[in-house]
């Protein structure tokens, strides 16, 4: 394991479903989330209704 891992092989990519399956022995983001994967959400966080009330829906306002 000298050179790392890529994040996705390409010998993991599937033509005829047009993305690349899951192989934690090839792909670098495959393995992290199978040894640590990440939570879905934060419980009593309503992270939608978070992002409504605090995204600023003007374009120029940055």
């Amino acid at each position: 394991m000298k050179e790392g891992l890529p994040l996705k092989d390409i010998s993991t990519y599937n033509e005829e479903k047009r993305k690349f399956m899951d192989d934690t022995e090839k792909n670098a983001h495959d393995k992290a989330n199978a040894a640590a994967p990440q939570p879905n959400n934060l419980e009593g966080c309503p992270a939608f209704s978070d992002f409504l009330k605090y995204y600023d829906k003007d374009p120029n306002n940055y």
